[in-house]
């Protein structure tokens, strides 16, 4: 009962939404973002492929696919998301083990980007 209610009142407001971006700002912000992921994706790749597992922190180790043994077989915790995104948004990012995989306190967390890994830190 509940969601139809609301589904309602969602069609209402979808009805006097109006979409006021020009093609030319939509097509601009999309590359925009394309630019954006490949910067990202080209500096996480750098990241994974050369630096070394290390102690990064009190008590924090920071572990990277090439100089560790059974990489893929860490057992993530929190069920791999980002413990920063779920502390300070709420949101459930998935984390990236390229970035590194950081053991603290026998927990063994993934980060969604390096601002995040550095706020832990």
């Amino acid at each position: 009962m509940l969601r139809r209610e609301l589904f309602a009142v969602l069609l209402e407001y979808k009805d006097s939404m109006t979409n006021e971006l020009t093609e030319t700002l939509v097509r601009e912000s999309k590359a925009l973002y394309a630019e954006k992921a490949t910067q990202l994706r080209m500096i996480e790749e750098h990241i994974a492929q050369t630096m070394k597992s290390e102690i990064v922190g009190d008590n924090i180790i920071r572990e990277m696919p090439l100089n560790t043994p059974n990489f893929m077989h860490i057992p993530l915790d929190f069920l791999g998301f980002c413990l920063v995104h779920i502390v300070e948004h709420g949101l459930l990012m998935p984390g990236k083990p390229n970035l590194g995989v950081f053991k603290y306190n026998e927990k063994y967390c993934v980060f969604a980007d390096q601002e995040s890994i550095e706020k832990f830190i």
